[in-house]
């Protein structure tokens, strides 16, 4: 008998920060396991899709959305955070206002789902929403502390937060695999 494969529960997941916070490059090494350190603005909204297995049998479809650090005041970053099931909120750890700019954000994605519905009158289910601090590997040159990071993820109620650096791929998996069990109702120990 053909063993059945498991359906891949499909798990949108969106990167929302400043430009130049490092969402890019948390892309590639999840998506690619690369890096690459030369900047490339991200204009409006790039998709990525990896199939993850996170444990026996259990897959999910992870569609990850890079929305440029510039789209913060257009019109189409509701439409990019519409229908997610996580949301990162991604800072550089070495920029302060990089970091304040996650009240902003954090406010796009509240806006977007008090707003939004599939059906009249009912409001969507908010995505979970993450702080995740990158480029924590410029130990020297960070300025976001660890307490005001914990201090965000509490003050906000969010789902957590992560310490990520690209660079290395210092917690790069975890966050992202941690967040997407998570969401398709498998969460990991």
């Amino acid at each position: 008998s053909v063993t059945a494969m498991a359906v891949a529960t499909p798990v949108k997941l969106v990167l929302l920060g400043n430009g130049s916070a490092g969402k890019t490059s948390l892309c590639a090494r999840f998506v690619e396991d690369g890096f690459n350190r030369s900047y490339r603005q991200t204009v409006g909204c790039d998709f990525y899709d990896k199939q993850v297995e996170l444990r026996s049998n259990k897959r999910v479809h992870l569609s990850v959305w890079d929305i440029g650090g510039q789209s913060i005041n257009s019109k189409m970053v509701g439409n990019y955070v519409y229908g997610s099931h996580v949301v990162f909120l991604c800072y550089d750890s070495t920029d302060q206002s990089s970091f304040y700019a996650c009240d902003d954000w954090f406010a796009t994605v509240n806006r977007t789902f008090a707003t939004q519905s599939d059906v009249p009158g009912e409001r969507k289910k908010p995505p979970a929403v993450y702080l995740i601090a990158l480029k924590v590997d410029l130990i020297g040159q960070r300025i976001v502390t660890p307490d005001a990071h914990e201090a965000f993820v509490r003050e906000n109620e969010l789902a957590g937060g992560y310490f990520v650096s690209a660079a290395t791929g210092e917690n790069v998996l975890i966050a992202v695999y941690s967040a997407a069990a998570r969401a398709a109702g498998f969460p990991l120990s």
